[in-house]
């Protein structure tokens, strides 16, 4: 009877050793998710301080504005645009996305994408149809410093927060879908 308890224990050993194995790839899986999670919590919470401040700041310059000069989205025309965009190569389909800030291409409401002119022939844009750099010249030259401060804080969310934020959701989204998998494998090796 020992020789037969010795030959039926190593099957035993390698299926608890299988799953000591499952089990420590899944908890490394998990303890990744959860750096992550974390990641993403402070990622949230400093994007939450910079949009506050920035709203802050933009109601400070309202408050104090001389002449009844009011500042926010709905007190310009619809030729204003985004001067910062989050955008994703293509080139990285199988890895964890990457994300990058992209300068748009700013349009005047005469530009070739509002006509039907072709490009070849289209006269470029005079300089008194440009839009400028810098939002901020849209509301004059001497503009309150708690604006310059409210688009400081914005500008800071969306260059520094926002990419770190998608990029974070992105892994996590990806290590989710290697927990469900790594469970699933583990299910069907228990049986």
């Amino acid at each position: 009877m020992p020789a037969m308890k010795s030959q039926g224990s190593p099957p035993a050993k390698d299926n608890q050793n299988a799953r000591s194995g499952f089990s420590d790839d899944l908890n490394q899986l998990l303890e990744h998710y959860l750096i992550l999670l974390d990641q993403y919590q402070s990622l949230q919470t400093k994007l939450s301080k910079l949009l506050s401040s920035g709203y802050i700041s933009l109601a400070e310059a309202n408050f104090k504005s001389a002449g009844k000069i009011r500042y926010g989205q709905d007190f310009y025309d619809e030729r204003m645009q985004a001067t910062k965009n989050v955008t994703a190569p293509s080139e990285n389909h199988y890895l964890i996305p990457s994300f990058e800030l992209a300068e748009p291409s700013l349009k005047t409401p005469n530009s070739d994408s509002m006509t039907n002119t072709p490009p070849e022939s289209a006269s470029p844009p005079s300089k008194a149809k440009r839009l400028p750099s810098d939002p901020l010249h849209w509301f004059g030259i001497l503009v309150p410093p708690a604006l310059r401060t409210a688009q400081r804080e914005f500008t800071g969310a969306v260059v520094d927060i926002v990419p770190q934020l998608v990029e974070v959701i992105a892994e996590m989204d990806l290590y989710e879908r290697r927990i469900k998998e790594a469970r699933n494998d583990g299910k069907h090796g228990e049986s």
